[in-house]
């Protein structure tokens, strides 16, 4: 059995451009989106920004620790409604973000989408999206998932760095997470309830 550090710092990686990188350590936890830079000025287009996606891991994002206990990188996979540039971009973002974690020699899992989805989001309703945000809002109600102060809608990118995140600690723990319904006086009430050990 792996016995985890004291205050173990677990972190998830939506890897696309407008994704992001979530930092959880006990109650703590923090959210960036994932670094770029135009392709030029002027332009709308947008590059991976490497120097600072090395710094953001590196770093830890602030968090005071010698080293990251795990990361679950979001695998790149074929996606319905998704163009052929889009797919190949966030392929790219995957690659990038695992030869840093290689190069950082950070501990990694590479996680398909449904896999972390049925795993933390699971007894949720509504489409993919729709239930990683519930389930981030509710496991870890202190983090904000707007994009900006400005913004008012939920930012997904977040939300699903959120989860993988989560999904991160559940592994290293042994413990599976689920959200699951529990009827309450006016039945509307989603609460996360604990599995059995994942083998």
């Amino acid at each position: 059995m792996t016995t985890l550090p004291d205050n173990p710092l677990f972190v998830g990686i939506d890897p696309g451009l407008d994704g992001a990188v979530c930092f959880l350590r006990e109650d703590e936890v923090s959210c960036e989106l994932t670094p770029t830079i135009k392709k030029e000025v002027g332009s709308s287009k947008r590059l991976y920004n490497t120097k600072e996606m090395v710094d953001l891991l590196l770093y830890s994002n602030g968090f005071h620790r010698p080293r990251i206990t795990l990361v679950a990188l979001e695998k790149g996979s074929a996606r319905p409604g998704k163009g052929t540039v889009s797919m190949f971009r966030f392929g790219f973002g995957c690659g990038l973000f695992e030869g840093i974690l290689a190069a950082l020699r950070l501990p990694y899992i590479l996680v398909h989408p449904k896999t972390w989805q049925k795993e933390i989001c699971g007894g949720l309703s509504g489409d993919t999206k729709a239930r990683a945000i519930q389930a981030a809002g509710m496991m870890l109600p202190q983090l904000s998932l707007r994009k900006s102060d400005r913004s008012t809608k939920p930012h997904t990118g977040k939300a699903d760095s959120a989860c993988l995140a989560l999904y991160a600690q559940s592994k290293a723990r042994g413990i599976g997470y689920n959200m699951a319904y529990k009827p309450t006086e006016d039945h509307s009430e989603l609460l996360p309830v604990r599995r059995r050990p994942i083998k």
